[in-house]
């Protein structure tokens, strides 16, 4: 046989089954390499170590959690379906920092850079 030959596949990896919230949806992984999932039907996040697989700590949400997203500056901003809001985590501290009302389930909002700011800020679109 000429080439390159595949080597056979491994079964050294295992899989680990970590507690969260009810119905586990979003996930985002933050520059410290914990994860953030938001967890829609208990209204919150769960925040785990991705080194040792350990829940750190368990974070208020609005209702249903449906997105997350992770800034350069390290907040972790989780869209709220339900309650029309957005939650802003502290990765560093997995503290709330603010929530921010999106005005209703109709409109439709997108995250923008300033340039006197150094992460994201909600306004509607036109």
């Amino acid at each position: 046989m000429r080439g390159l030959a595949a080597a056979p596949f491994s079964a050294a990896f295992s899989t680990v089954t970590i507690p969260a919230g009810t119905t586990p949806l979003a996930v985002a992984v933050a520059q410290n390499g914990n994860v953030y999932v938001g967890n829609a039907n208990s209204a919150n996040v769960t925040v785990i170590n991705s080194t040792t697989n350990t829940v750190l700590a368990t974070v208020p949400a609005g209702s249903d959690p449906a997105m997350i997203a992770v800034a350069p500056n390290g907040n972790v901003y989780v869209t709220n379906q339900s309650s029309n809001n957005v939650t802003v985590i502290s990765s560093a501290t997995n503290t709330v920092l603010a929530t921010v009302p999106t005005g209703g389930a109709r409109s439709r909002w997108r995250w923008r850079r300033t340039a006197t700011s150094t992460s994201p800020t909600a306004s509607p679109t036109t």
